[in-house]
Order: structure tokens, then C-alpha cells, then sequence
């Protein structure tokens, strides 16, 4: 999945070198793989009886598509992504876990013409990347065109950007990153559409709604990487609508002057909410 996580702001093609990117999606998916298991176990007795070909979009570094490929044994999977640096990730991934001949990966566009080798398919996976088409309505309706009767499609996406913080840093004013998760949302940052609209407008059947939340269970390092990366890619966005004072908090966060050197030490409280939809082609 485009997962994946990050891919968040509307209008902004991410350069398929965005090494940044890699890394954020890397530790979203150290942090929050389980969650990603949990929601295909969900949607799983939404699908077809038997599951055949499955259709990744957006497919990121591939976590998608390796539990799809675990949960479905008798399906091949096709990851399809604009980003060829993602796809090598996707077929690295397979290889690991075994699955290089279940999985293959298509380099595509969805803001141009859906590609003839992804159609019949039986489910559609899409996390965290429908956001960023420029045209959702028409995405939603190749994706029902792509699908066969009865075939069912996921959709899956951030509620809001992840959380690091404790309301009070020892810093500044309490509520640094409620305020900070504002200026974003402001911004257009984790754009959320009317999904449940877009779905039943392209003819398909909503069959289920369910939220998931990951945090706790990961080591203090890996909390602390994510989080610090996470706040230094949307540092540059906040220039220009945080305050002043709060900009001048977060710096010193990162730059480990705050009190407590919150990203040098254990104690942050990753969360990381997603909500997904089943729904399925009449």
C-alpha cells in the first residue's frame, strides 16, 4: 500500500526517489503491520467464495500485498504503483516472504487510462492511495469496470496523521501537536473524501465500515525513528502557518534541547488510526 501511510498531501506527486519517503513508509510499516493483517481479516468474509486475482493499487513497499497473498493461497496478486523504486520493494518483499511467484508488479498511473492487465479481478485492495488521484470519481469507476461481477473492493485510509506526543512536552504551551496537526489539516495534509459517496456513486454495494487503531507493542527505537523522521518531512509545511513559538518547539524537539529529549528517549505513544470499507460490484 502506498501505504502507504504518507502519502498525504492532495496535488503533490511524490519523485519516485523521495528516499524520505521510503523511510517514513519503512517505519509506518515496522509500526503498524499487524494493523494492516487485522484489516485484511476483516474485510476477508466480505470477499468472493473463491479469490483468484487480486489488484494492489498503489502498492507502496508491498506489505499489502505480501498479507493479501497470505490471506487469499490460492490468489496471485498484482502491485500496481507509479514509482518503480516501490515496485523493487514490492518484488523484494515477495521474494522474502517466499511469494515471488504469486505476486507481480505493474508500473502504472492511475490519473491516466486503467491498465488492460489489471482487469477480471476479483478483489481490489486500496490503501491510502485513492487520496491522491486528481480525479476520484473516475478512479472509482475504472475500478468497478476493472472488477468482476461480485468482485469485492477495499478501500483503506489514514483518519488523521499520526500521533507522537504527549499533550504537554515539558515545552512551550501544552498541545504542540494538536495545533501543529491543524496548520496541517489547513494545508490539505491527509486530504479526507466522502468515501462512502465515491463508492456507491461508481455502483458498488457498501458492505461494511470498520476503524483500526495501532500504537503500543513496538520497541522505544523504532517509536523514536518514526517519530522523529515523521515530524522532520512535514517541518518545512509548517513554515508557513505554525506559530512562531511553536516552530521554535518542535525544532528543539528534534534537535534533542526539549527537557525531557523526547526523541532520545523511551516513552512516546505512537498511534497510528485507519478506517476501512468494504464494498462490493452488483
Amino acid at each position: 500500500m502506498t501505504h502507504d501511510a504518507h502519502r498525504d498531501h492532495p496535488g503533490h506527486r511524490h519523485q519516485p526517489d523521495d528516499a524520505g519517503l521510503l523511510e517514513v513508509l519503512e517505519l509506518d510499516a515496522t509500526l503498524s503491520g499487524s494493523q494492516i493483517e487485522q484489516i485484511i481479516g476483516w474485510l476477508s468474509p466480505y470477499a468472493p467464495q473463491r479469490v483468484h486475482s487480486i489488484v494492489d493499487v498503489g502498492a507502496g513497499l508491498g506489505g499489502g500485498s505480501v498479507a493479501l497473498a497470505e490471506q487469499f493461497p490460492e490468489a496471485w496478486v498484482q502491485a500496481v504503483d507509479r514509482s518503480e523504486p516501490m515496485l523493487a520493494r514490492v518484488r523484494e518483499s515477495a521474494g522474502a516472504h517466499g511469494l515471488a511467484d504469486r505476486i507481480s508488479t505493474l508500473p502504472a498511473d492511475l490519473d491516466q487510462e486503467w491498465p488492460r492487465e489489471a482487469t477480471g479481478a476479483d478483489v481490489v485492495w486500496a490503501a491510502s492511495s485513492l487520496h491522491e488521484v486528481a480525479d476520484p470519481e473516475r478512479t472509482f469507476v475504472q475500478i468497478h469496470a476493472a472488477l468482476r461481477p461480485g468482485g469485492l473492493l477495499a478501500v483503506v485510509e489514514l483518519t488523521g496523521l499520526p500521533r507522537f506526543l504527549p499533550d504537554d512536552v515539558g515545552l512551550g504551551e501544552p498541545g504542540l501537536e494538536a495545533r501543529l496537526r491543524r496548520v496541517l489539516s489547513g494545508l490539505g495534509w491527509n486530504r479526507q473524501l466522502e468515501w462512502e459517496q465515491l463508492i456507491q456513486a461508481a455502483g458498488f454495494e457498501l458492505l461494511g465500515k470498520a476503524g483500526f487503531s495501532a500504537g503500543g507493542g513496538h520497541s522505544a527505537e523504532a517509536a523514536r525513528k518514526y517519530a522523529r523522521t515523521s515530524l522532520a518531512r512535514i517541518r518545512p509545511a509548517l513554515q508557513a502557518g505554525a506559530a512562531t513559538a511553536d516552530l521554535a518547539t518542535l525544532d528543539a524537539i528534534l534537535a534533542g534541547e526539549d527537557p525531557g529529549a523526547l526523541l532520545q528517549r523511551g516513552g512516546l505513544d505512537v498511534r497510528v488510526d485507519r478506517v476501512a470499507w468494504a464494498a462490493r460490484k452488483r
